[in-house]
């Protein structure tokens, strides 16, 4: 990763994406310890399925409760949230 940053050259590189693997992560952590401007994270879709796997059913009543927390607590932001969906609710 580091041969890449420098050849594309660091002012450019603002976030580095890569799998999720542990020597991955080790390389990321030690890339943004040496570049401070440099933010690294593994790869979201990688994550996803692993989240995926797990059971989708949690996932999905998780989402709605986070959903009814956030947006469905606040007026304004469902009324907002609404005027983008053409009224339909987003779970």
């Amino acid at each position: 990763m580091k041969k890449v940053v420098i050849e594309v050259r660091l002012e450019k590189v603002v976030h580095v994406v890569t799998y999720n693997a542990s020597l991955m992560k080790a390389a990321g952590q030690r890339l943004m310890e040496e570049y401070t401007t440099l933010y690294w994270t593994s790869c979201a879709v990688r994550c996803l399925n692993i989240v995926a796997k797990t059971s989708i059913g949690v996932v999905i009543e998780t989402t709605k409760k986070i959903s009814n927390y956030y947006i469905y607590k606040y007026d304004l932001a469902v009324n907002y949230m609404k005027k983008f969906t053409n009224g339909w609710d987003i779970i």
